[in-house]
């Protein structure tokens, strides 16, 4: 379904890798900061095709190395800002070589006119990584790209002010038909800044959930999705700080045998500091999804996240955290042999990274998953460490 914010995000989003590959140009032509960061990891999973291992022939373990760049910059041209920044990797495989795949992040941020009361933001982010074999029904090779582009006007004078903006994104997973998504969304709202309630909005969201693979074939398989929200961001105490949004959504397929949705939908984040050096971190979200590998319409996905940050050193952190995350599959009929429904992913990890000097850095992680689901083949249980190194020029 065309629209004006569509075509307009759509052109500006293939943008995004052309700039971040003139970054170092842009950075010689003025004073501005320009990073470069390299990177080295190793990790072993002891369960990286996410499968039931009764469903697999032989082991299911794996170490991957992972080297990477990154670069990043900030540029102001008059009152015009922008940032660019982006990391290109490999991951090599020990043992399953056809998960070998590249792993490029690029993004764009232009914001402008800079100390405007309204100024407009423009975010673009490209991608391209090995599709993750959690969300496809089979262990194969895949390459995932996605391009993301958004456009905000945010009014942040004091008292009652309007917002706006538009969201628009693609999904593809190689030849597959199913693994083909694309979204987009318009929303707007009137938003209240005080003193001593910090930000208050109201607003309201119209988008759409395609799976254009699917419509080439002559398989209309949208969604509209309708919300509409309240949204606060403010420091509760010195200590306690919250950010986020709850509202009620409404997902209306276009396929008859796909049930509607409607319910809760929220985006909460929060920070509780003991000590400067202590912080408990909370967030929680629920939102619908365009389906993609797995044969879906839409996916509605819930996931709660708790963290203890600690600087156990001034060079020295640590972060332990605990996650779930739920899914509902809607639309799943094309596949009813092998058709999900739901899934549950608990997740317990550990980071610690330490600062070496001012250019190197170590780091140690580990990881914990559990998945159950309505079909055995997708229950399993991982374990994950990494170590990685890395250093800034």
């Amino acid at each position: 379904m065309p629209t004006p914010a569509k075509k307009m995000l759509k052109g500006m989003g293939a943008a995004t890798v052309a700039l971040f590959a003139t970054s170092a140009v842009l950075a010689q032509s003025g004073g501005d900061r320009l990073r470069v960061t390299t990177a080295m990891s190793a990790e072993y999973d002891s369960n990286i095709l996410r499968r039931n291992p009764d469903s697999v022939a032989g082991p299911t373990d794996n170490t991957q190395f992972s080297p990477k760049v990154s670069v990043a910059m900030n540029r102001r041209f008059g009152r015009t800002a922008v940032k660019i920044d982006g990391t290109i990797g490999y991951d090599f495989n020990s043992r399953f070589k056809f998960l070998d795949r590249q792993r490029i992040i690029a993004n764009l941020g232009v914001d402008l006119p800079v100390g405007s009361q309204c100024p407009i933001s423009f975010k673009a982010t490209h991608q391209q990584f090995q599709f993750d074999l959690n969300d496809i029904n089979s262990t194969r090779s895949q390459l995932q790209i996605i391009n993301r582009a958004s456009v905000d006007i945010v009014c942040s004078r004091p008292g009652i002010s309007p917002s706006i903006g538009a969201n628009y994104a693609t999904s593809s997973a190689g030849g597959l038909a199913r693994g083909k998504s694309e979204t987009w969304d318009i929303h707007g709202g009137v938003q209240l800044t005080l003193p001593s309630a910090g930000v208050l909005a109201v607003g309201a969201q119209y988008g759409q959930l395609a799976r254009p693979g699917l419509e080439a074939l002559g398989i209309m398989d949208g969604s509209i999705s309708k919300r509409v929200y309240i949204s606060i961001d403010r420091s509760v105490a010195p200590r306690f700080k919250v950010s986020g949004y709850i509202g009620y959504m409404l997902v209306n397929p276009e396929r008859d045998a796909v049930p509607a949705f409607s319910g809760a939908a929220f985006k909460i984040n929060s920070s509780y500091s003991f000590t400067p050096r202590l912080i408990l971190n909370f967030s929680a979200s629920r939102d619908a999804q365009a389906g993609s590998g797995i044969a879906s319409t839409y996916v509605i996905t819930e996931q709660y996240r708790g963290a203890l940050d600690i600087d156990v050193l001034n060079d020295t952190s640590m972060s332990l955290s605990i996650a779930r995350q739920n899914r509902r599959f809607f639309g799943n009929d094309f596949v009813s042999d092998r058709a999900l429904n739901f899934d549950h992913i608990d997740s317990a990890a550990f980071v610690i990274n330490r600062q070496i000097g001012t250019r190197f850095s170590v780091g140690l992680n580990g990881r914990v998953l559990k998945r159950r689901a309505d079909l055995d083949v997708f229950e399993y249980k991982s374990l994950s460490g990494s170590a990685s190194v890395g250093a800034k020029f």
